[in-house]
């Protein structure tokens, strides 16, 4: 992913956009003794947290949108029943292929 031509350490913690919000973590992202690869690596998980919490932020959208909490109830009962009645039916399935 971020393995570009001529690619250097210098430009690697250069180019990070993420500085100050991780600048909160209990050690430093990019220490001074790190390999290229090693650093690459490193970024690649700090983008990949950063993608996270915008699966979680878009997870959690539509509770801006509706605005009652009758709506907001409804919501999540119509999104986690779907799951409990897929893994229901599965199971069903599962115990009625079940030979004596």
């Amino acid at each position: 992913m971020l393995s570009e031509e001529g690619l250097t350490l210098e430009k690697l913690y250069g180019s990070f956009p993420f500085h100050q919000y991780f600048s909160n973590a209990p050690k430093p992202m990019f220490s001074h003794d790190l390999s290229l690869e090693e650093a690459i690596e490193v970024a690649e998980g700090g983008y990949r947290r950063i993608g996270k919490l915008f699966t979680e932020l878009e997870d959690i959208r539509p509770f801006e949108l509706l605005k009652t909490a009758r709506d907001r109830q409804n919501y999540l009962l119509t999104k986690e029943a779907r799951i409990v009645a897929m893994t229901s039916t599965h199971a069903a399935m599962k115990v009625g292929h079940k030979s004596p």
